[in-house]
């Protein structure tokens, strides 16, 4: 075996990247003297409806199921439609959508989540950004908001270049080698009422170790910010090693092939069921024994890279690389085969590597979720030996890069670091960088993938303390304490401690649901559902974009309970379920002049009645029938209605369940187009002054003409007493910008159109 290290000269490198924020997985770090802390005001909140409401701005942070339909269209423009529809309720000019700047488009297989930044003057607004999540039937079924109000800048011209506020930063902080500068940029930030103009700047250094971040008054130079953004456990054994690592060459040939390795899947004392200290399963300053060698799996290593020459662990989903000290090296060799054990370097690079690669393959060619980093091409880059071989490990989202310690056990062989650290990214590119570690919720969020993967192996069976434990082999031991998955306490009484506490209560919260679906159903609706977050969203909002995810990816009735009620006992407030029986279909079907309303449920419990419901805008519902139910079975049972009355437009239907006790829960709203060939015409649409309305068949008689704002609320009703005349005009010179619903009632028929004023 030959490891080769390549070295390149000390060098000051700037890069131009995206946002930045240094993630250090399961362990914190004391803070710095020298470090000024940012002042963060935790905005309070309330719940009301289906809405997480600021109690300072009164609008909403989050709505939970908005339940709004859009005419299929782009993605941004169905999100910018959504916005222009509900201004009022989101508190938004024009001006501030027409500011909105679009920064990405998720599709998946719950939807796509389309992300919009707010920008003033040019500049963006610091952590500000509107997130609205679309299902596949075209329905908005979530909102993120983390809009800014109040933004104002009375003076925008600059006092301080960008070269003069780094200066202010070197001088504050005291390093003694080299610094990567990994991104900066002027921009607004907005505190307790008060705008500022800003640079923010991120160096990156091994001494003083961190990725130090810093907020600059663009006016007077006053340092707001100036913080380590890693999150340690305990104090850091610093490096002191400079200048920029070996890197990996680009080979002008490059085939893959798959080799074999040693590893711990998921660890040394969940396979053997051992405790640590028993005989030969201590770390014993990394020398292997005969008890952990015992424990060592060969896997295969999938479609690692060979130039013709040597092997290395590249591939297209995980590669090694060698970032920080101490710099070991790319561990390539002749030979296919990674026959290691723990006393060799090369194992945890190989044990990285593995399941780094099987998590991303199951992730994406198993649950189909298609999520990746976007900074480079190729697999996960990580570097199995950093942090100056500190007790910590990293995930960096400049570089979207991840680092392993060494001290105590090396963090690269415990499954369990490595799926906590890719969970962090994971969040990171799934919400397109708009990671949340609100009430500790990334921190929570790598947890639980580190939970998932070692329980779904069956190792532990419940009645296990190790059962609950996370860092199996790496904590829960003389170095740490590890942490748990059966955390006691409740949300949000139990919010108490650091970042990496209160993400128990999420992670907790999540392996109860795993329980009760399973590995794949439980993972594939946690990562669809947070990302549909976005950085200012908190647990409960994450609760909520999780149970909609599975609400729109069709999960079963049992399932979508089962998750409610385990969301509800940690403390998470929802809305109300959907239907408690089996619904095995539910759908409208246009026959002749009529609409067959029909549905099937597969079983039924305590089931008294149905109601059918019926809309022309999908905002204001009317009962139009009362159907009996079987009330218990286990077979398939079918119920059909045939609405004689249909609108001349679009219906939508729901249907409404009744249980015996009197407790109810709605359905999915199907719809049916019931317009006709120039049987209605409405124009100019959008419009700005005069509406046009025009039928191509029968005149309008004694028409009562309706117009409704964008939540269904009526703004003005009028009867015409024109007869045989096939148009209408509607003077819309008094309304306001935005979405309007127009009904028409003529000779026994309703015709609802939406219109857009300018």
């Amino acid at each position: 075996m030959s490891c080769s290290t390549k070295t390149l000269s000390l060098c000051l490198v700037i890069f131009c990247l995206g946002a930045v924020t240094f993630l250090s997985g399961q362990k914190p770090m004391n803070a710095r003297s020298f470090e000024i802390k940012e002042t963060v005001l935790k905005e309070a909140s309330f719940y009301q409806d289906n809405m997480r409401m600021s109690a300072e701005s009164g609008y909403p942070l989050a709505i939970y199921n908005p339940n709004f339909f859009l005419t299929e269209d782009s993605p941004e423009q169905m999100g910018l439609a959504y916005l222009n529809a509900n201004k009022a309720l989101l508190g938004l000019h024009n001006s501030d959508i027409e500011n909105l700047k679009l920064h990405a488009i998720r599709h998946s297989p719950s939807g796509t989540t389309v992300r919009f930044r707010q920008h003033h003057l040019g500049l963006a607004v610091n952590k500000a950004e509107l997130t609205i999540s679309i299902n596949k039937q075209n329905v908005v079924s979530f909102l993120a908001n983390s809009f800014v109000y109040g933004v104002e800048i009375d003076n925008a011209a600059l006092s301080l270049s960008l070269d003069d506020a780094r200066e202010i930063m070197l001088e504050k902080l005291p390093f003694s080698g080299e610094y990567t500068e990994t991104e900066h940029e002027l921009m607004i930030y907005h505190l307790a009422g008060e705008s500022r103009l800003i640079y923010r700047i991120i160096l990156f250094a091994n001494d003083p170790v961190g990725e130090w971040e810093a907020y600059i008054n663009a006016h007077d130079g006053s340092l707001i910010k100036l913080e380590d953004i890693a999150f340690y456990y305990r104090e850091h054994h610093e490096a002191t090693l400079p200048g920029i690592p070996p890197v990996k060459p680009v080979f002008q040939m490059m085939m893959m092939t798959d080799g074999t390795g040693n590893v711990f899947d998921p660890d040394p004392l969940s396979s053997a069921n051992a405790e640590y200290g028993d005989t030969g399963f201590t770390d014993n300053s990394d020398n292997t024994s005969t008890q952990l060698d015992a424990e060592m799996v060969s896997r295969t290593l999938l479609d690692i890279s060979f130039d013709g020459t040597d092997y290395s662990l590249a591939g297209p989903w995980a590669e090694v690389m060698d970032f920080e000290s101490p710099f070991r090296g790319l561990f390539e060799q002749s030979t296919n085969d990674w026959d290691f054990n723990r006393f060799d370097n090369a194992f945890e690079a190989v044990n990285t590597y593995y399941h780094v690669d099987a998590s991303m393959r199951y992730l994406n060619n198993d649950l189909g979720l298609n999520i990746s980093p976007d900074e480079y091409p190729g697999g996960v880059q990580f570097d199995p030996h950093g942090l100056g071989g500190a007790d910590n490990s990293h995930y960096v989202r400049s570089t979207q890069r991840m680092a392993f310690g060494e001290g105590g056990v090396d963090d690269a062989e415990d499954s369990d670091v490595i799926h906590h650290e890719l969970g962090h990214g994971l969040h990171d590119w799934v919400t397109n960088g708009s990671l949340s570690q609100v009430e500790g919720l990334s921190e929570g969020s790598g947890d639980y993938w580190a939970a998932s993967y070692n329980r779904h192996l069956g190792d532990w069976s419940p009645g296990d303390e190790a059962y609950n434990w996370v860092f199996i082999w790496d904590g829960h031991n003389p170095f740490w304490n590890g942490r748990v998955v059966n955390f006691v306490g409740t949300y949000p009484n139990d919010l108490s401690g650091g970042i990496h506490n209160q993400g128990q209560i999420w992670s907790t919260c999540m392996m109860n649901v795993w329980d009760e679906l399973g590995r794949e159903q439980t993972d594939k609706a946690f990562w669809e559902g947070l990302g549909d977050t976005n950085g200012s969203s908190n647990q409960n909002d994450a609760a909520n974009a999780v149970f909609q995810a599975a609400t729109d990816m069709n999960y079963s009735n049992a399932e979508l309970a089962a998750m409610h009620e385990q969301m509800t006992n940690t403390g998470y407030t929802l809305p109300e379920i959907p239907l408690d029986i089996e619904l095995y279909s539910f759908s409208a079907l246009r026959i002749d002049n009529h609409i067959a309303v029909s549905w099937i449920t597969s079983s039924e419990t305590d089931n008294d009645f149905f109601t059918l419901e019926k809309s022309a805008d999908a905002l204001r519902f009317e009962e139009i029938a009362i159907v009996d139910a079987i009330g218990n079975s286990s077979e398939l049972q079918r119920y059909t209605h045939l609405d004689k009355k249909p609108f001349g437009g679009t219906n939508y239907y729901r249907l409404k369940q009744t249980d015996t006790d009197g407790t109810s829960s709605y359905s999915k709203i199907v719809l049916v187009d019931f317009k006709e060939e120039e049987k209605l015409k409405v124009f100019p649409n959008p419009v700005s002054e005069t509406l046009f309305v025009q039928t191509g068949h029968s005149a309008f008689i004694n028409a009562r003409i309706s117009i409704y704002d964008a939540m269904g609320r009526p703004l003005n009703s009028f009867s015409t007493n024109q007869v045989n005349d096939k148009t209408i005009l509607i003077e819309t010179s008094a309304l306001a910008a935005g979405f309007y619903s127009l009904k028409i009632e003529s000779q026994g028929q309703q015709f609802v159109e939406r219109f857009y004023k300018q």
